[in-house]
């Protein structure tokens, strides 16, 4: 310990060293510090009203997937967090919170909400969801379509 306080009084002239490495490590450590982010998951199944899977179906996914990011379903979505939740979001920053991605099954896109506030991803997903649900069913009148009962949300 005496060796410590020995070399910081020697080089205490060097003062700006000490402090350059100082906020170094702290710029590390923001990066690890409160970066919490949650994830909600929902999805929007589309089929054949005969509840049969059609080849279509699977094919037309990943058309059906574009339609999330069309100004008309994030309008809609922004002025259903407005008005159910209170809360305003750009349009910019709910593009870039909501990612998309086909299931497996081949009927169905999950819609993936993304934020630092468990309460705004929720309400983001939620309002995507419905607002998605909305554009399938007016532009597919032969189609069922249903939003998932069981979403998750997931602390990343």
């Amino acid at each position: 310990m005496k060796t410590i306080w020995e070399y910081i009084r020697l080089t205490r002239e060097h003062w700006e060293l000490y402090l350059f490495s100082i906020i170094i490590c702290l710029s590390i450590s923001v990066l690890f510090i409160n970066n919490n982010k949650y994830v909600y998951t929902s999805q929007v199944q589309v089929v054949s009203k005969n509840k049969k899977l059609a080849v279509s179906d699977t094919a037309s996914m990943s058309v059906y997937q574009t339609m999330i990011k069309h100004p008309v379903t994030i309008i809609s979505a922004q002025k259903g967090l407005k008005d159910d939740y209170g809360i305003y979001i750009s349009q910019d920053d709910l593009v870039k919170s909501i990612t998309t991605t086909p299931v497996l099954s081949g009927n169905s896109v999950q819609v993936i909400a993304t934020n630092s506030d468990s309460q705004i991803a929720v309400a983001m997903g939620k309002q995507v969801a419905k607002s998605f649900y909305y554009a399938l069913r007016a532009n597919l009148p032969n189609k069922q379509i249903t939003i998932d009962s069981n979403p998750t949300l997931e602390r990343v």
